[in-house]
């Protein structure tokens, strides 16, 4: 990965150099978690976990850290609209509706 460009990077802890930057790969949009060196912005990496015969094991491939905010600028811009408003105001009171699934009521729940 190439460095990343400063004006999409915002330093979110100056003791270590961290923060976040915006990647747009093949029009998803991502943060990234990234740091600032001496040679310019890089995102850190990691190994994924998985577990084998009930063990954590590192992954073979190391991967960006990174949150997909959306297929394209809109959605992205959507998404971040939507946690910065659970910042501003708390959480909605409401039950998510995930692909048409309405999570059933507490009552409704047969046991």
């Amino acid at each position: 990965m190439a460095s990343i460009k400063l004006g999409l990077f915002k330093m979110t802890n100056s003791q270590y150099q961290q923060g976040i930057a915006i990647e747009n790969y093949e029009g998803d949009v991502s943060l990234v978690s990234a740091r600032s060196k001496e040679t310019g912005i890089w995102a850190d990496w990691a190994f994924p976990q998985r577990f084998i015969d009930g063990e954590k094991v590192p992954g073979e491939k190391a991967l960006p850290i990174k949150v997909f905010l959306g297929k394209g600028k809109t959605q992205a811009i959507e998404t971040l609209k939507h946690f910065i408003g659970i910042l501003e105001n708390g959480p909605k009171e409401e039950k998510p509706d995930i692909d048409g699934y309405q999570r059933p009521e507490k009552d409704d729940i047969p046991y």
